[in-house]
């Protein structure tokens, strides 16, 4: 496992899973060095955020899912540096799922919820000078949305004094008729139950 990001996909930062609920990693980008790239695995589904601050000179951070098999994306691109892939093969191996790019000093902010699998962080500097920087990821079960209980609606009575409004049940009852259809000899017999409201 890299002791420190790298510019190669095959070689990128492997963050531990027990570090995802609080990652955090200090660095330089910019002048020769382009790109540092982090790779992060999750074994359910996760929200991410991953905030690039403390930047004393512009630099970019982008959000990666493979669109083969692992193995697979690792022989086509993942020995040459990130900065020199040409982008049809980044196309072709990567899917990009988020970007933040803002100019100047100001910090980099990339939120969205992923499927179980393993991801990449790319941190990018095209200036020639170099800055430091600090990267800052969480992973947590994506919070619930609120549960919205709708308003009930009910059509005014037209005398409100002596009906009882749709979907409400008047405890009232002074008498309930059962009404038989039907000789008690047939072979059905439906009983109608007849219930009286208020004071009739």
């Amino acid at each position: 496992m890299n002791k420190e990001p790298s510019s190669f996909l095959k070689k990128a930062f492997a963050i531990r899973s027990n570090k995802l609920s609080n990652f955090r990693n200090r660095d330089r980008i910019g002048g020769q060095d382009q790109d540092d790239l982090y790779r992060v695995k999750v074994r359910s589904t996760s929200q991410i955020d991953v905030t690039l601050s403390k930047l004393k000179q512009n630099a970019n951070l982008e959000f990666y899912a493979p669109k083969r098999k692992l193995k697979t994306v690792r022989k086509n691109i993942g020995g040459s540096d990130f900065s020199q892939l040409k982008r049809r093969d980044i196309r072709k191996n990567l899917r990009r799922l988020a970007r933040s790019k803002r100019s100047g000093k100001k910090s980099e902010q990339i939120s969205l919820v992923v499927e179980p699998g393993t991801y990449y962080v790319r941190v990018t500097s095209k200036s020639r000078k170099e800055t430091r920087y600090k990267l800052t990821l969480t992973a947590a079960a994506p919070a619930l949305p609120p549960t919205v209980i709708p308003r009930p609606t009910t059509t005014p009575p037209d005398n409100p004094s002596t009906t009882t409004p749709p979907h409400q049940t008047s405890n009232n009852f002074n008498r309930t008729w059962i009404i038989q259809i039907g000789d008690i000899k047939d072979d059905q017999v439906y009983n109608l139950a007849v219930e009286k409201r208020g004071d009739q």
